[in-house]
């Protein structure tokens, strides 16, 4: 009784082992960065970028970094505006019509802004990498991400 215990034991760990060892040995996926510029630097790990594109890149966001962010913090500011008035015992049809369309008008200037950063990304591409790109961002998504604009941009 003991031996067949022992040999279950020993089978049972080499079953596990090898059921854990394909897992272990795949790298875990990398994260989709956040921001608005997120989907664009998520997208720009397929597109097969050289060092010098890289770095072409990378200027491009670093240009950007404080337009979009203001564009952001716009879009943030007029939201929570736009959610204080509407959670306000006495709501203010009038002051709630302004905080959309100010709300309205920093989405569209973070729009904006993003088109720059897309456009001069665009400008650094071969034409089979711009359709690789498009693609990509044309491709269902999780969601809007997150506002912040932090870090470097990681391909």
């Amino acid at each position: 009784m003991r031996k067949i215990a022992r040999v279950s034991l020993a089978a049972l760990a080499v079953l596990s082992l090898g059921l854990a060892t394909p897992s272990l040995a795949q790298p875990a996926p990398r994260p989709v960065p956040e921001g608005p510029a997120g989907r664009i630097l998520g997208c720009l790990r397929v597109v097969n970028l050289t060092e010098a594109q890289k770095d072409a890149i990378k200027a491009v966001f670093e240009t950007a970094r404080p337009a979009v962010a203001a564009a952001a913090q716009d879009v943030k500011a007029a939201g929570e505006e736009l959610k204080t008035l509407m959670q306000a015992t006495n709501k203010d049809a009038c002051a709630i019509g302004n905080a959309l369309i100010a709300l309205q008008t920093a989405r569209e200037g973070l729009r904006t802004e993003l088109e720059k950063v897309r456009t001069g990304v665009e400008a650094v591409l071969t034409p089979e990498q711009k359709a690789m790109l498009a693609g990509c961002l044309a491709a269902p998504h999780g969601g809007p991400g997150n506002i912040a604009f932090e870090g470097e941009p990681e391909f």
